[in-house]
């Protein structure tokens, strides 16, 4: 399934549950009615998710293209590398976008000697798994240039 396909899923389902649940498209649409519990089918399909073995052969069937478009790709085209011009927490503070993100994200910050904007090492808490996942590290830090 690919994250289109997920996606468009999903705007499927909350469309059939406003209508079950008889949302109106907008303030004074329709009469007010009172609030009621909807039942959720389950997500997923027959299939879904795959097997191991099954979502081993999907993988194996999956084409790489090393550099295929390498030679169009423009940084530029996608603004300035981690500006700190930014009205969100943190902007404009001094350090870029991308350390103040990890600060505010990750436990256990280690920040760098020299440039204490720097951070070199924390500890993430997956909201998902609720696992904690060692992060980004001095071999993290990608080139954007």
């Amino acid at each position: 399934m690919t994250r289109s396909t997920i996606r468009a899923a999903a705007v499927l389902l909350l469309l059939a549950l406003c209508a079950l649940a008889g949302c109106a498209a907008g303030p004074g649409a329709g009469p007010a009615a009172e609030p009621r519990p909807v039942p959720v089918p389950a997500v997923g399909s027959p299939g879904f998710p795959p097997s191991a073995a099954r979502a081993r052969q999907q993988l194996a069937a999956l084409r790489v293209a090393w550099g295929e478009h390498g030679e169009t790709y423009e940084r530029g085209a996608f603004g300035e590398t981690w500006s700190d011009e930014t009205d969100a927490p943190g902007g404009r503070n001094g350090c870029d976008t991308r350390d103040d993100v990890l600060r505010r994200d990750l436990s256990g910050v280690r920040v760098g000697d020299r440039n204490p904007c720097v951070v070199l090492s924390g500890v993430l808490r997956d909201p998902y798994t609720g696992q904690d996942t060692a992060g980004a590290g001095p071999g993290s830090r990608r080139s954007t240039g």
